[in-house]
Protein backbone atom coordinates (compact mmCIF):
# COMPACT_ATOMS: atom_id res chain seq x y z
CA UNK A 1 0.00 0.00 0.00
CA UNK A 2 1.24 3.25 -0.59
CA UNK A 3 3.10 5.54 2.26
CA UNK A 4 0.34 8.44 2.14
CA UNK A 5 -2.39 6.35 2.14
CA UNK A 6 -1.25 4.92 5.00
CA UNK A 7 -0.77 8.46 6.67
CA UNK A 8 -4.19 8.84 5.01
CA UNK A 9 -5.27 5.93 7.64
CA UNK A 10 -3.25 6.39 10.31
CA UNK A 11 -4.30 10.15 10.44
CA UNK A 12 -8.11 10.01 9.50
CA UNK A 13 -6.92 12.50 7.04
CA UNK A 14 -10.37 11.73 4.18
CA UNK A 15 -9.07 15.11 2.08
CA UNK A 16 -5.81 13.14 1.85
CA UNK A 17 -7.41 9.93 1.06
CA UNK A 18 -9.61 12.04 -1.87
CA UNK A 19 -6.40 13.69 -3.35
CA UNK A 20 -4.44 10.20 -3.50
CA UNK A 21 -8.19 8.70 -5.30
CA UNK A 22 -8.30 12.43 -7.58
CA UNK A 23 -4.10 11.34 -8.45
CA UNK A 24 -4.85 7.73 -9.08
CA UNK A 25 -8.22 6.90 -9.45
CA UNK A 26 -7.63 2.89 -9.07
CA UNK A 27 -5.60 3.32 -6.06
CA UNK A 28 -8.37 1.24 -4.19
CA UNK A 29 -8.63 -1.04 -7.06
CA UNK A 30 -5.17 -2.35 -6.77
CA UNK A 31 -5.78 -3.20 -2.82
CA UNK A 32 -8.95 -5.15 -3.43
CA UNK A 33 -8.01 -8.35 -5.43
CA UNK A 34 -4.77 -9.14 -2.75
CA UNK A 35 -6.34 -12.41 -1.24
CA UNK A 36 -4.25 -11.16 2.41
CA UNK A 37 -3.84 -7.39 2.33
CA UNK A 38 -3.25 -4.61 5.22
CA UNK A 39 -5.97 -2.30 3.98
CA UNK A 40 -6.17 1.46 4.97
CA UNK A 41 -9.75 0.03 6.61
CA UNK A 42 -7.37 -2.20 8.55
CA UNK A 43 -5.38 0.99 9.53
CA UNK A 44 -8.06 3.11 10.18
CA UNK A 45 -9.84 0.73 12.56
CA UNK A 46 -6.59 -0.22 14.75
CA UNK A 47 -5.87 4.03 14.95
CA UNK A 48 -9.56 4.42 15.87
CA UNK A 49 -10.48 6.82 12.71
CA UNK A 50 -14.45 6.30 12.55
CA UNK A 51 -14.90 8.59 9.77
CA UNK A 52 -12.19 7.44 7.65
CA UNK A 53 -13.24 3.92 8.36
CA UNK A 54 -16.96 4.69 7.15
CA UNK A 55 -15.64 6.20 4.28
CA UNK A 56 -13.34 3.51 3.35
CA UNK A 57 -16.01 1.09 3.77
CA UNK A 58 -18.53 3.21 1.50
CA UNK A 59 -15.44 3.15 -1.02
CA UNK A 60 -15.25 -0.38 -0.55
CA UNK A 61 -16.99 -2.75 1.23
CA UNK A 62 -15.68 -5.71 0.31
CA UNK A 63 -12.43 -4.68 2.81
CA UNK A 64 -14.35 -4.77 6.30
CA UNK A 65 -14.42 -9.01 5.59
CA UNK A 66 -10.73 -9.04 4.40
CA UNK A 67 -7.76 -10.74 6.50
CA UNK A 68 -4.59 -8.35 6.66
CA UNK A 69 -1.46 -10.62 6.69
CA UNK A 70 -1.91 -11.91 10.42
CA UNK A 71 -4.82 -13.48 9.45
CA UNK A 72 -7.24 -10.09 10.88
CA UNK A 73 -9.82 -8.72 9.68
CA UNK A 74 -10.32 -4.98 10.57
CA UNK A 75 -12.95 -5.69 13.17
CA UNK A 76 -10.52 -8.05 15.02
CA UNK A 77 -8.07 -4.72 14.78
CA UNK A 78 -10.20 -2.72 16.54
CA UNK A 79 -11.29 -4.74 18.93
CA UNK A 80 -6.96 -5.83 19.37
CA UNK A 81 -6.58 -2.17 19.80
CA UNK A 82 -9.53 -1.18 22.49
CA UNK A 83 -11.53 0.99 19.74
CA UNK A 84 -14.38 0.18 20.65
CA UNK A 85 -16.16 2.70 19.17
CA UNK A 86 -14.98 1.69 16.32
CA UNK A 87 -16.40 -1.89 16.78
CA UNK A 88 -19.39 -0.37 17.26
CA UNK A 89 -19.66 1.23 13.77
CA UNK A 90 -18.31 -1.40 11.70
CA UNK A 91 -21.19 -3.57 13.86
CA UNK A 92 -23.66 -0.76 12.23
CA UNK A 93 -22.68 -1.41 8.86
CA UNK A 94 -22.73 -5.49 9.56
CA UNK A 95 -23.34 -7.25 12.49
CA UNK A 96 -21.80 -10.36 10.75
CA UNK A 97 -18.39 -8.83 10.88
CA UNK A 98 -18.38 -10.19 14.69
CA UNK A 99 -18.26 -13.46 13.25
CA UNK A 100 -15.28 -13.31 10.39
CA UNK A 101 -13.08 -16.25 11.11
CA UNK A 102 -9.43 -14.87 11.05
CA UNK A 103 -6.27 -16.82 12.59
CA UNK A 104 -7.07 -19.86 13.84
CA UNK A 105 -10.46 -19.73 13.40
CA UNK A 106 -11.18 -17.37 15.63
CA UNK A 107 -13.98 -14.69 15.14
CA UNK A 108 -14.34 -10.90 16.88
CA UNK A 109 -16.89 -12.42 19.30
CA UNK A 110 -14.26 -14.77 20.26
CA UNK A 111 -11.96 -12.04 21.28
CA UNK A 112 -13.89 -10.12 23.20
CA UNK A 113 -15.29 -13.07 25.12
CA UNK A 114 -11.64 -14.24 26.02
CA UNK A 115 -10.40 -10.46 27.41
CA UNK A 116 -13.82 -10.55 29.01
CA UNK A 117 -15.53 -7.20 27.87
CA UNK A 118 -18.83 -7.42 29.26
CA UNK A 119 -19.81 -4.08 28.12
CA UNK A 120 -19.10 -4.58 25.01
CA UNK A 121 -20.44 -8.19 24.96
CA UNK A 122 -23.54 -6.67 26.15
CA UNK A 123 -23.82 -4.03 23.28
CA UNK A 124 -23.22 -6.76 20.69
CA UNK A 125 -26.47 -9.10 22.06
CA UNK A 126 -28.40 -5.79 22.47
CA UNK A 127 -28.15 -4.95 18.46
CA UNK A 128 -28.49 -8.61 17.87
CA UNK A 129 -31.79 -8.96 19.70
CA UNK A 130 -33.09 -5.64 17.66
CA UNK A 131 -32.35 -6.94 14.55
CA UNK A 132 -34.09 -10.39 15.27
CA UNK A 133 -37.48 -7.83 17.08
CA UNK A 134 -37.50 -6.11 13.12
Amino acid sequence: MDERMVEAAQTGDINLLYELILNDPYVLDRIDPVPFSHTPLHVAASAGHIEFMMEMIKLKPTFARKLNHGGFSPMHLALQSDRTQAVLRLLRFDEGLFRVKGREDLTPLHHVVQIGNVDLLLSYLRFVLRLLQM
